[in-house]
């Protein structure tokens, strides 16, 4: 699938500030040369539509049906963003930053489900995709977000990581996925809120605009 966006995709363990860094970007990010669209999370909505709970979620299946609902949540929205890009006019330069992309929900089946799961989803055409999408070098980059104590809460929504260890394992665990599938991502370690999103534009700038 060819697209004429280019693509900034925002991954992490829960928790670790990717909604709140999305939310300032949309907010106090003007750039008078970058056309910036924000794609809000779609496991959250999977969540709530479908009525999974933290409890119905410690069950390994439901779990797995979750992560797949999620999958498919996330092809439809990019296939309907790609699309719409082909008609679109702009004097400016077009990106569309992603909240969570492919690289989470193959880490929870990896990490919460079983290997098995992992790689029966990467089989998947949709997964096929979206992952030669993130291996698009010239339209894409892909952000990690490093955990961070400060970070750390409990939504009430989503499954339980277990503490900052287990966060930080699930970090690790995001990067192997992406050397792996030959995924080349930005480690984003720096805590201050206005750094990351300044570290974003620049990236963004330094890739596409100089």
């Amino acid at each position: 699938m060819t697209s004429k966006l280019h693509h900034v995709f925002v991954s992490g363990v829960h928790s670790s500030g990717k909604t709140t860094l999305l939310n300032y970007i949309k907010e106090n990010v003007n750039e008078d040369d970058l056309n910036i669209s924000i794609h809000e999370e779609v496991a959250r909505r999977v969540v709530v539509e479908e009525g999974y709970t933290q409890k119905k979620l410690q069950d390994k299946m439901i779990l797995t049906q979750l992560n797949h609902a999620i999958v498919r949540r996330m092809y439809s929205t990019m296939t309907t963003a790609i699309e719409a890009s082909k008609t679109k006019t702009s004097e400016k330069f077009d990106v569309i930053i992603w909240d969570r992309w492919v690289i989470d929900p193959l880490t929870y089946l990896l990490e919460y489900v079983s290997e098995s799961e992992f790689l029966k989803a990467t089989d998947s055409e949709e997964v096929i995709e979206m992952l030669e999408l993130n291996r698009d070098k010239e339209n894409s980059i892909l952000f990690l977000l490093a955990p961070h104590r400060e970070y750390l809460i409990d939504d009430g929504v989503r499954v339980q990581t277990g503490g900052f260890d287990s966060s930080q394992r699930f970090h690790e665990q995001m990067k192997h996925i992406c050397q792996k599938f030959n995924i080349e991502f930005v480690e984003i370690e720096e805590k201050s809120l206005e750094l990351r999103a300044h570290f974003v534009i620049e990236q963004i700038r330094k890739k596409w605009l100089r």
